[in-house]
Formats: structure tokens, sequence, C-alpha cells
């Protein structure tokens, strides 16, 4: 479980520094950082309610995501991307993000508005990919060490 509380009180009573209060709770210096700056952000101050249980103090620090819009563009099946890029010569990640572009038009990049303005180039490589698991780059060698020749 997350030492908010702890990392607050060493902070705010302690007048400890970020580095001190890292060592104390064994987590990282960033990880200080970011709990201040999102107890500052969620409007809270020390000491905190009594009525602040953990997983309440938890959610306002770290609030849901917001709802995707109803009109982001759709993420290539990435899967999809990889077998064609291993199955088929000649195909690069370009092509193949050009052909998602012409059955999604909704996320290719907006056209600016002077047509004679080349338009912004898509990036297909900055999207995160899931890794692939089922590749096993190693060869394992069993031998038979108790074997006499």
């Amino acid at each position: 479980m997350r030492q908010i509380r702890e990392v607050l009180r060493l902070h705010f009573e302690a007048k400890l520094n970020e580095r001190q209060i890292a060592k104390i709770c064994a987590v990282g210096k960033g990880t200080v950082r970011r709990y201040l700056k999102r107890i500052a952000g969620a409007g809270l101050a020390w000491p905190l309610p009594a009525e602040l249980d953990d997983a309440t103090l938890e959610q306002r620090m770290f609030p849901p995501p917001p709802p995707a819009a109803p009109g982001s563009r759709p993420l290539p099946d990435f899967t999809v991307i990889h077998k064609e890029l291993k199955s088929r010569q000649n195909v690069t990640l370009q092509l193949l993000w050009e052909e998602h572009h012409e059955v999604h038009p909704s996320s290719a990049p907006e056209a600016s508005a002077d047509s004679t303005a080349p338009r912004s180039r898509s990036k297909p490589c900055s999207f995160p990919r899931p890794s692939i698991s089922t590749i096993d780059n190693c060869a394992y060698h069993t031998a038979d060490l108790g074997a006499a020749e």
C-alpha cells in the first residue's frame, strides 16, 4: 500500500527533505515529489481531515483519467501489424499506418486550412506497442554433466 500519510507527515511535521523521506519510506525521490505535488493539486492541506480515510485520500490524489472523447482516434491492432511485418516482404510500418488511415479516416492528421501546405506527418512509431512475449530469442542447451563418454 502507498505510504502517502507517512510521506506527508515526514514532510510537514518533521520538516525532512525529499531525499530523507525517500530513504525512510523506501520509495524514490520522484515518488515523494509526485505525492507532494498531487496533495497540493488536490487542494488538501496538512493535517489531513480526520474523516478522510486512505481510500478517499488516494481517490482524491489519483483521480481516474477522463473518458476518451467521442471522436478520438482509434489505435491500430498491433498484433496484426506485427504479423503483417513478419509475414509479408517489402511492408513497412509506414505502409501499414497508411492502410490504417484509409480504414479509419478520423485517425488521420487534420489537413491544414491552406490546401497547398503539406500535411503534418503522422508518427506510427510513437504509439506504445504491446510486447510480443511469444517470441523466444534464447537457445537453451542442456548438457548431461554426469554422463561419461
